[in-house]
């Protein structure tokens, strides 16, 4: 039976697309429900939530990672290098047995179908049905789990002071492993909010995006000696936001 997320999905679409929406219900209805005898499926070891990275080679290698997020019943697509032209992937997704369905994306509002299988810890996507080419690059192709050291040791709460206009103000910065940063005035700054945006790290790199105030990802290096954190710009698409972020941030 088709899970009930990708069911609402199709159900709330404009009506210009109930037609393809249709088409695409008895697609799902067939994929999910009409399958080869249970002794002859290559089922997964594992489920395939978590956090996993891949990099595509070619002209310019880049790495990604993907993130599936069983609680929210999202996924997210977003570059870990400071490439121009390729925008992040942001969606829902709903697992049945070893299908997964991608949908309700800003890219592509289509559902696509995968096969997966999780084997010696890798994870493997194959498109089943999909309409966009975009997404099936993106997911078609071997991704291995992250490393979690480098959100494990920017985890919990820094400040630092913030000079504007000449004047020296407390801000407080605060991450979490699950990819929440939140950015918070100590003390009140003329012309200036609190903040909470999406970000994953690598072990020197801390990539920010998923910022309603800000279009397009920000790129910080960044390093820990005893309790001082520093974080410097890479690259940014929003300049407003490297004053805010870069410098100098220590445990409280």
């Amino acid at each position: 039976m088709v899970n009930n997320h990708i069911m609402n999905a199709l159900n709330w679409r404009k009506p210009g697309r109930l037609v393809s929406g249709l088409l695409i219900f008895c697609l799902v209805i067939f994929v999910f429900s009409c399958k080869d005898d249970p002794k002859d499926e290559e089922v997964p070891a594992t489920p395939p939530w978590g956090l996993w990275t891949h990099t595509f080679t070619g002209t310019t290698p880049i790495t990604a990672e993907l993130q599936l997020r069983e609680a929210e019943g999202k996924y997210v697509w977003v570059v870990l290098d400071t490439v121009s032209g390729i925008g992040n992937d942001i969606g829902s997704v709903v697992v049945s047995d070893n299908q997964a369905g991608f949908y309700n994306n800003g890219n592509c509002w289509e559902t696509g179908i995968y096969e997966f299988t999780v084997k010696n810890n890798i994870l493997n996507f194959s498109m089943v049905s999909d309409s966009c080419p975009g997404r099936m690059e993106k997911l078609k192709t071997a991704w291995i789990p992250k490393q979690m050291a480098g959100l494990e040791a920017l985890s919990g709460s820094w400040q630092k002071m913030m000079s504007v206009g000449g004047v020296d103000y407390r801000v407080r910065l605060t991450m979490t492993v699950y990819g929440n940063l939140n950015w918070e005035m100590i003390d009140p700054i003329p012309g200036h909010t609190n903040s909470s945006v999406s970000f994953t790290a690598t072990d020197s790199t801390i990539v920010i995006y998923k910022d309603t105030d800000c279009p397009g990802n920000g790129y910080y290096n960044w390093s820990i000696s005893g309790n001082e954190l520093t974080i410097c710009l890479l690259k940014d698409y929003c300049p407003p936001r490297a004053p805010s972020f870069s410098g100098v941030w220590t445990k409280p």
